[in-house]
């Protein structure tokens, strides 16, 4: 949780609801002072090539649609794609 805006150490307890579907993943909607967001737990990386999931691509793409004004922005993405943070 420490690198969803508004919910690092020193800061309120953020409001923290688990979000239905996704078939390895596991997503939650995160509410802190600083905003609403999507923090989305990836499956490893076994799991995830076994099902032909490339999350370098998967990234790009929702930056790229963020853009244009059709998806939430990516707010932090870590380089072992272990998590996505969206708004």
């Amino acid at each position: 949780l420490a690198v969803v805006p508004g919910a690092g150490p020193g800061e309120a307890a953020p409001r923290i609801e688990p979000l239905a579907g996704g078939v390895v993943n596991r997503a939650f909607r995160v509410d802190t002072r600083a905003g609403r967001y999507v923090l989305r737990l990836n499956a490893d990386a076994p799991t995830a090539r076994a099902l032909g999931v490339d999350r370098v691509a998967e990234v790009a793409a929702q930056r790229l649609a963020a853009a244009a004004g059709l998806a939430p922005r990516v707010v932090a993405s870590d380089p072992d794609h272990a998590y996505l943070i969206t708004e």
